[in-house]
């Protein structure tokens, strides 16, 4: 196998501040470092973030079958209602972001019915232990060996994804590489070297207005903008919070085992 050469640490490897998301998205050089991501604003699937109590993931490391709960539980029909925990029932036929555009078409591969999408249930149980074993492997692979981006393959083994922009804030979305971060977390690291997509630096409320129309219809743009707002919206992020916890309490209860 052919190994990239490996990139820097961007500002000595310190945790990136927002002014640095413009300096790496026009930087010519910038595909040569990789840059610390604080792991509070490092996100995945429908608006899961990369801290204790706030993502699926880690809170299977603290009890396997709070996972199992997860994929049972969480079935949203499309994407307003995965971010929105339903409370916005406009219509929305998709469960890929809208942002996600290609050129040529091509069918929305996070389909429930194809059993592709790893962000929501339902999951079959073969999946499921194959994403638990997953997990397991990848931190202690790294808790033994220590973290070696570079052994995990070509053309790019870095944890990549991507900006999304508002206002004066951000959050990294996660595309590649989520079993890494999650373990990273769970080792203690409190950011997480990742690199930038090439094709998509970073999503704002800006790209959504130019996508319309092409990505999407032009009546569709203030769906979108929710949907993109609700990466942000604090009472969202305590709604997951709450649904994790509660499913992590449907977790301690199923695995009491009773004499």
């Amino acid at each position: 196998m052919v190994h990239p050469k490996p990139r820097k640490p961007y500002k000595q490897g310190q945790p990136i501040e927002f002014q640095d998301i413009g300096f790496l998205s026009v930087a010519r050089d910038s595909y040569r470092f990789y840059f610390n991501v604080p792991i509070e604003k490092c996100v995945w699937g429908y608006g899961w973030r990369y801290v204790r109590g706030e993502h699926p993931f880690l809170n299977f490391f603290e009890q396997a079958e709070s996972l199992d709960e997860f994929y049972h539980s969480y079935q949203p029909q499309n994407t307003l209602d995965a971010l929105t925990l339903g409370f916005d029932t406009r219509p929305w036929n998709s469960l890929e972001l809208p942002w996600h555009y290609s050129i040529i078409f091509e069918p929305d591969v996070k389909e429930r019915k194809k059993n592709k999408n790893q962000h929501l249930g339902p999951l079959r149980p073969d999946k499921l232990n194959r994403e638990k074993s997953r997990l397991t492997t990848v931190l202690d692979s790294i808790q033994s060996e220590g973290y070696q981006p570079e052994k995990y393959g070509y053309p790019d083994p870095y944890i990549c994804g991507y900006f999304l922009l508002k206002d004066n804030d951000f959050l990294f979305y996660i595309e590649g590489g989520k079993h890494r971060a999650t373990a990273l977390v769970e080792l203690g690291y409190t950011s997480l070297p990742v690199v930038s997509l090439p094709d998509a630096y970073f999503i704002s409320h800006e790209t959504l207005s130019g996508l319309a129309g092409a990505a999407y219809e032009e009546a569709d743009l203030p769906i979108v903008r929710t949907i993109f707002e609700s990466y942000f919206d604090g009472r969202l992020r305590e709604g997951r919070r709450q649904l994790l916890a509660e499913w992590m309490r449907r977790a301690r209860g199923s695995s009491v085992v009773v004499f």
